[in-house]
């Protein structure tokens, strides 16, 4: 695989944050410039009176095809016989799967809640994973034992991420085979051009909050958040 070189300024990047950034990288470089790549969305949402924070760490966006929420995990992947999943020394809560199909389904619950959101629009979305430091060849005939929830197609692995024209290949027929995968699915529809654009402008827009002046008598007092 291409070697990840850290940022020289600031704190170092975690094993994680540099394998999320990687991976961005090499799904834009194979997808058109019309298909949204998105890095770390993070989202706030109320649920049952409380306020749930999360995270995806890649979304693709295709306003033709859906929107893919993509959980990246660094190192050596595992599942102990405790059924615990581990990335490299980190212990996983939940299986890099579970962590996907959750923060698709806050995504597009978050997404739907927003000004502008097309009414009534349910969008087709999946989830997948990708574990760029691993090959799952190395299991050759025991991907079964991955568990009842996980669909190899829907797994990209270090092979997918080499910079040549095989990877590039896999790599490009890894996302076609996850939209294709979750195109199925019922009551949903392509979210076209206009969610695509909010999603991203949600994320990349820059934004001011400005003072407001108040009149009192003559003199201008900015107003004061409380």
């Amino acid at each position: 695989m291409a070697e990840r070189a850290n940022v020289e300024h600031g704190p170092p990047e975690t094993r994680g944050a540099i394998a999320e950034r990687f991976v961005v990288e090499r799904l834009r470089s194979v997808l058109p410039p019309a298909i949204a790549v998105i890095a770390h969305l993070r989202w706030l949402l109320r649920d049952h009176g409380y306020v749930r924070e999360g995270e995806a760490d890649v979304v693709i966006g295709d306003p033709e095809r859906g929107i893919l929420v993509i959980e990246v995990k660094a190192g050596e992947i595992r599942r102990d016989h405790h059924g615990t999943w581990w990335a490299g020394s980190s212990r996983l809560a939940r299986s890099p799967f579970e962590q996907a199909g959750d923060s698709r389904r806050a995504l597009i619950r978050k997404l739907s809640e927003l000004p502008g959101w097309p009414t009534g629009l349910n969008p087709t979305a999946g989830q997948a994973v990708a574990f760029p430091d691993v090959e799952l060849d190395s299991m050759r005939n025991r991907l079964g034992l991955l568990g009842p929830d996980v669909d190899t197609g829907l797994i990209a692995d270090q092979s997918m991420f080499v910079d040549t024209e095989a990877g590039r290949a896999e790599l490009t027929a890894f996302v076609d085979r996850a939209f294709e995968l979750w195109s199925g699915s019922a009551n949903t529809a392509p979210p076209g051009k206009t969610a695509i654009d909010l999603l991203v402008a949600t994320m990349s827009e820059p934004f001011e909050i400005r003072q407001h002046l108040v009149v009192i008598g003559s003199t201008e007092v900015p107003s004061r958040i409380r």
